[in-house]
């Protein structure tokens, strides 16, 4: 299925609610744009389509096991398994020992795909990717929804669905949203 052009993506952001402006501050960080992925099962289109951009990116590579923290990105995860039919690992709690807090089906040797919100800010965290590593879940890809930085370094390849600088640019353009408002979001990256 071809991905819907980046305008009509952000205004469904935008009319949804999903994708808000004001003055957040996220662990730590302010910042004046918020993509409110814990609101995704409200809007099932938004979520089917989220999992349409995720199966794209996973064209060609050999995954046979999602993982995801459980929270928001888990959503994603669930939308992109029930299309792929892949089985979905999530981490359930913290108690140092993976094989308590991944929750699912695996064993040794699974390549996997992990799916994060923010790949700024997930990619820094490497304890999910140790704890994989450590019960057989060899990650080979990530697929973040949004990244609220730099593109991320890694040494798997990262696939970001939402480029969040690109959407408000298109916003902009279609006079939805003031051009001010466009640089003071773009000012965040």
């Amino acid at each position: 299925m071809p991905n819907k052009p980046i305008a009509k993506i952000g205004t469904e952001l935008l009319q949804t609610g999903l994708l808000q402006f004001g003055h957040f501050v996220i662990d730590g960080d302010v910042r004046t744009w918020k993509l409110n992925t814990a609101l995704l099962p409200s809007y099932p289109d938004v979520l089917w389509h989220l999992g349409q951009m995720g199966q794209s990116a996973l064209s060609g590579l050999e995954v046979d096991r999602l993982l995801s923290l459980k929270g928001d990105a888990q959503h994603v995860a669930q939308a992109l398994s029930l299309s792929l039919r892949i089985p979905l690992v999530y981490h359930g709690r913290e108690t140092g020992n993976p094989v308590l807090d991944l929750v699912g089906a695996y064993d040794v040797g699974h390549p996997t795909c992990l799916i994060v919100n923010d790949a700024a800010a997930s990619l820094e965290d490497t304890n999910l990717l140790s704890e994989a590593k450590r019960v057989g879940l060899d990650v080979i890809a990530i697929i973040a929804i949004y990244s609220t930085g730099l593109p991320p370094t890694s040494d798997k390849p990262v696939h970001i669905l939402l480029d969040i600088p690109q959407i408000v640019q298109s916003l902009a353009a279609a006079g939805q949203i003031p051009t001010r408002l466009q640089d003071l979001v773009l000012a965040d990256f």
